[in-house]
């Protein structure tokens, strides 16, 4: 608007004395009003550049931008849920603001513009965060609508979260302290998301992913860990079964919920892999800790395997998808371990970070009912997971680690001993990486606290 007025001035200044010469007044009797008028109207043009060049040098700032973009770019997402689409929500991102405000995020980075970076990155957090409210805010005025809304409004939140990808990675390859200070705005936007009950929360656990794999190739330990920590934490925050559609069995919630979980499980895979190969046993009792975790939440949030409600999951996948890579991990890093736990103060951690989770997972199992198919269900495979974890560690650890892990497979036996007893018939035939494993002091103990 600015740029209009003085165009219009000085245009009206051009075009007046234009117009003096072309009729020939100024040839006649000079006239002094309009000699006046004429000269002017230039210092007024003039003055007029002063309040012009403040507000384009405010207007060429990059947060000035970064926000307007940013405010353009969610125009239409709080509207009215009762009259929404997922057209009409998915309309706001037609032409990508968002991608034009991470380019500048980036740019920024590159230039060590930490304050304008930080300043854009916070603005895309509290969008995403705002989308979601907006979607709680409509959700409590109508209590009855159509799926169309929730999944537009989830995908858009997603696909708002994938912009903060690749300045999170950049984030972590050139700023310690700026990584910490994003992984501090992500994880308080993600606890912000378990509260709409949305299952949003999986956009911010892919970013944190992306942030938390860059960090272990510059050997920026602490990030990974922390990371790490963060996903799993958040694990216990996501709420089970959510959100009623008009689906009575709630199975969208579910689906949700548990697509929600298994990217918590990727997002540990993809950082905690490569730490445990980098930094070898510190970082894979951080990574297994997290899984075994997540694990543990989820066997006790989920319900009976009778329910009704979760008959569309007879795989039981998460669980799998989180003991299978806690096991291999485990036992590949002890067996690889020059000293194991023997110089190590590893083996509270080994316990109470692994073994104990792993153990509550597996009660949590039985007693919801995952049992079915014997050594190969989740009860089954926990089980598993602890006497290959117990054998290897048993290679260089303490008796009285050796015989907590015994005692914990002694009373998962007063559950079901045949599954126990079956997993340990199957271990040294199971897979290559379990050969190398001794059980006799194992299972000797083991055998002791049964006979007790």
């Amino acid at each position: 608007m600015d740029l209009w007025v003085l165009i219009l001035i000085y245009g009206s200044s051009i075009s007046y004395c234009l117009f003096l010469l072309n009729t020939g007044m100024l040839t006649w009797e000079i006239r002094r009003d309009l000699v006046f008028v004429a000269y002017g109207t230039f210092p007024a043009a003039f003055l007029m550049l002063i309040p012009y060049t403040s507000r384009t040098m405010k207007a060429l700032d990059p947060r000035s931008v970064m926000q307007k973009l940013l405010d353009e770019a969610t125009l239409s997402d709080t509207r009215d849920i009762a009259t929404s689409s997922r057209a009409l929500v998915q309309r706001a991102l037609a032409d990508d603001r968002v991608l034009s405000a991470e380019d500048m995020i980036c740019a920024s980075l590159r230039k060590e513009d930490f304050t304008t970076a930080m300043f854009g990155l916070t603005g895309l957090v509290s969008k995403i965060v705002h989308l979601a409210d907006s979607y709680s805010a409509s959700q409590r005025r109508h209590w009855l609508f159509s799926q169309h809304p929730i999944s537009a409004y989830l995908d858009t939140v997603v696909r708002i979260s994938k912009h903060l990808k690749r300045p999170g990675r950049i984030v972590a390859e050139v700023d310690r302290e700026l990584s910490s200070q994003l992984v501090s705005l992500l994880t308080g936007a993600a606890h912000s998301l378990s509260k709409n009950r949305l299952h949003a929360e999986a956009g911010i656990v892919d970013v944190l992913a992306s942030i938390g794999a860059v960090a272990v190739s510059p050997g920026n330990r602490e990030l990974a860990k922390r990371t790490m920590e963060e996903i799993a934490r958040l694990c216990g925050r996501i709420p089970f079964l959510s959100y009623r559609t008009v689906l009575a069995d709630g199975k969208t919630s579910i689906i949700n919920y548990i697509t929600t979980i298994e990217r918590v499980i990727s997002a540990l895979n993809a950082i905690g892999e490569p730490a445990a190969k980098k930094w070898g046993l510190i970082s894979a009792l951080d990574y297994c800790g997290g899984l075994a975790h997540v694990s543990m939440i989820y066997a006790r949030k989920r319900g009976h395997s009778q329910d009704r409600q979760i008959s569309i999951f007879p795989h039981e996948e998460p669980i799998m998808r989180a003991v299978i890579p806690l096991d291999h991990c485990m036992v590949d890093t002890l067996l690889a371990s020059e000293y194991g736990l023997s110089t190590y103060v590893g083996e509270p951690l080994l316990y109470h970070r692994i073994i104990e989770p792993l153990a509550n997972t597996a009660r949590a199992s039985y007693e919801k009912g995952y049992t079915a198919i014997g050594h190969l269900s989740d009860f089954g495979r926990t089980v598993g997971a602890i006497w290959h974890i117990g054998g290897a560690a048993s290679l260089s650890c303490t008796h009285d680690l050796a015989e907590k892990i015994a005692k914990v497979l002694a009373d998962l036996a007063k559950l079901d001993r045949e599954v126990i007893d079956e997993r340990m018939q199957h271990t040294m035939g199971e897979h290559y990486r379990f050969r190398e494993l001794d059980l006799s002091l194992l299972q000797h103990l083991y055998l002791e606290h049964l006979a007790n």
